[in-house]
C-alpha cells in the first residue's frame, strides 16, 4: 500500500508544484466567455502524473471550467437585462417627447385630432365663428386635397360673389331655385373663371378661406398656411406685369396640378412650366403692342414750325420742323407772306 500522507502535504502538492498547470486552466475557463466557432472534440494527452495526482488535477480543473461557464452565462444575462432597461428608458423619453409635442401631459395618449388654435378654439369652433358659409362637402374637400376648381367659388359667401355667378359652382344638370321656383341649367360651357373671379380682390377673397382652413387643419404642422400666403403675394405681383386671364389662367391649372401634393413648396415655388403655357406668350405679346404704338407715331420732320412763323421766330436749334411760310412755303415767315396781304 501507498505510505498515507496527511493534509499539510496534500496541500503543498497540489497548490505548489501543480500551480502552472492551474493557471493554464483558468485560462482555458476564460477563453469560454467569448464565442468561438464549433469544433471537433479532440482527447487530451494524459498527463505524466501518477493517477491519484492526476484525478485531483482533473477535478480542480473541471470544477474552474464550471464556474468559468456559470460566470459567463450570468454575464450575459446581466447584459441582456441591462440592455433591455436602456430600451426601456429611451423608449419613455421618446414617449415623453411626442406628449410634450402635441401639448399632452403625463399619462395621457396621443390623439390623432387637430390641435387647438385661434386662443384655445377648435377647427370646428373657428369654422362656425368665422366661415359659416362654408358647407360640411366644401371643407371636407378642402381638407382632404380633392376640391374641384369650378367649386371653388363657393369659398366666398354667397352675397360677395360676382353678380351673375350665383350658379356658378353648382353641378352639371339643372337646379331648381327655392324660392323663387324658377329653373336653372348649368353645363361645362358656363364655366368661365375670368367671369367667377374677374379680378384679384376676388379670387383673394376664396384664396384667404383657402388658406386659413388648409392652415386649421394642418396637422402635421408643414407650414401650408406660410406657404399659400406667399402663393398670393407672388399672384399680386403678377397682375402688374401680365393680363388678368392669363394670371387666371395660371391659377387654375396650378391649383388642378398641385392641390393634391403634400409639399407645401409647390405653392411658393413659380411652376415654370404652367408660367410658360400662360404668362409668358402673354408678356411678350404686350412688349410687341407697345412697339408698333411707337410707330404709328407721325413723323414730326414733315410738319411746319409754327413759332417759325411767329415775328419772334423759332430758337429751338434741335427744331426738325420745316421753318417755311405755313402759308404759302415761302421763304418768309406768314405774317409777311405776300398772299395773305392780298387775300385781306
Amino acid at each position: 500500500m501507498p505510505p498515507k500522507h496527511n493534509h499539510q502535504t496534500q496541500s503543498v502538492t497540489i497548490a505548489k508544484p501543480r500551480r502552472p498547470r492551474a493557471t493554464a486552466a483558468v485560462r482555458a475557463a476564460t477563453q469560454l466567455l467569448l464565442p468561438q466557432p464549433h469544433q471537433a472534440v479532440t482527447s487530451v494527452p494524459p498527463l505524466p502524473e501518477s493517477a491519484g495526482t492526476l484525478s485531483r488535477e482533473m477535478s480542480v480543473e473541471q470544477n474552474v471550467e464550471d464556474h468559468g461557464r456559470l460566470t459567463a452565462v450570468e454575464l450575459s444575462q446581466r447584459a441582456m437585462m441591462n440592455s433591455l432597461d436602456e430600451v426601456k428608458e429611451r423608449f419613455d423619453e421618446l414617449q415623453t417627447v411626442l406628449n410634450e409635442l402635441r401639448g399632452l401631459g403625463p399619462g395621457q395618449m396621443i390623439q390623432p385630432s387637430p390641435i387647438s388654435t385661434l386662443n384655445g378654439m377648435t377647427p370646428t369652433d373657428a369654422m362656425q365663428s368665422y366661415m359659416p358659409w362654408v358647407d360640411a362637402s366644401t371643407l371636407a374637400n378642402v381638407v382632404s386635397c380633392t376640391l374641384d376648381i369650378a367649386h371653388f367659388i363657393k369659398l366666398i359667401p354667397t352675397e360677395q360673389r360676382p353678380k351673375g355667378q350665383a350658379n356658378f359652382g353648382m353641378a352639371t344638370g339643372m337646379h331648381f331655385d327655392s324660392n323663387t321656383g324658377k329653373a336653372s341649367i348649368v353645363n361645362e360651357s358656363m364655366l368661365s373663371y375670368e367671369k367667377a373671379f374677374p379680378d384679384y380682390a376676388t379670387l383673394v377673397n376664396a384664396l384667404s378661406v383657402y388658406l386659413a382652413i388648409r392652415d386649421l387643419y394642418d396637422i402635421d404642422r408643414l407650414g401650408f398656411g406660410c406657404a399659400i400666403g406667399l402663393y398670393i403675394r407672388q399672384i399680386a405681383w403678377w397682375t402688374k406685369h401680365h393680363h388678368w386671364p392669363a394670371v387666371i389662367a395660371y391659377f387654375v391649372a396650378h391649383f388642378r396640378k398641385h392641390q393634391p401634393s403634400t409639399d407645401p413648396r409647390v405653392w411658393c415655388d413659380v411652376d415654370l412650366q404652367l408660367f410658360a403655357q400662360c404668362l409668358t406668350n402673354d408678356t411678350i405679346k404686350t412688349a410687341g403692342v407697345s412697339t408698333r404704338r411707337e410707330d404709328r407715331k407721325p413723323d414730326i420732320s414733315d410738319e411746319v414750325c409754327n413759332k417759325w412763323n411767329t415775328v419772334k421766330g423759332c430758337d429751338w436749334r434741335k427744331c426738325v420742323r420745316k421753318h417755311h411760310c405755313s402759308q404759302c412755303a415761302g421763304d418768309h415767315i406768314a405774317p409777311r407772306c405776300p398772299n395773305a396781304s392780298k387775300s385781306s
